[in-house]
């Protein structure tokens, strides 16, 4: 009985697996659960990085105005 129980669990285990594909032209696809864009290939990974660059960039430059003028914000 355990040996039956062993090989469907194993049986069971191989059939899982990650998604095989859903990718947009873009190299991406939108996460269902949280609503988010997620980039896998080009060209959505260098935009994506370019995205987050600017907002850092941004950030920082907001950051750096408020803590020159912290009375004006």
């Amino acid at each position: 009985m355990l040996r039956i129980t062993f090989l469907l669990m194993s049986l069971y285990a191989a059939t899982a697996s990650a998604h095989g594909g859903g990718l947009d032209s873009n190299g991406g696809h939108n996460n269902r659960k949280t609503g988010e864009y997620h980039c896998h290939r080009e060209p959505c990974l260098s935009t994506q990085q370019q995205v987050q660059s600017a907002t850092k960039e941004a950030t920082n430059s907001r950051l750096a105005t408020w803590l020159a003028h912290p009375s004006c914000c």
